[in-house]
């Protein structure tokens, strides 16, 4: 669900791309809204998920920080949680 101005309206349960379950609303900003999810995919693991707003320049520009996080992650050397990670099969539309 989206509201008029192309954000997403969190609503607890959701299923975002047939995998993440949202818990609830972490924040937001210019570019869409934080949620805490479970990825069901890694058994309930708790997970951040960027929901972009529904405009293309919105769109451009997410995919522009995730090709920088995918290549941020690929020169880190050492595995550490305070380094996001990029997971580039998780794209899809709300």
């Amino acid at each position: 669900m989206t509201h008029r101005n192309a954000r997403y309206a969190v609503v607890k349960g959701d299923v975002l791309g047939g995998r993440y379950l949202v818990e609830k609303k972490l924040g937001s900003g210019t570019f869409g809204t934080v949620v805490e999810a479970l990825d069901r995919d890694r058994r309930n693991v708790a997970v951040a998920v960027k929901v972009v707003r529904k405009q293309a320049a919105f769109l451009r520009q997410a995919k522009i920080e995730a090709r920088l996080l995918k290549e941020l992650r690929a020169k880190v050397r050492v595995v550490s949680q305070n380094i996001i990670t990029y997971n580039p099969k998780t794209s899809f539309s709300v």
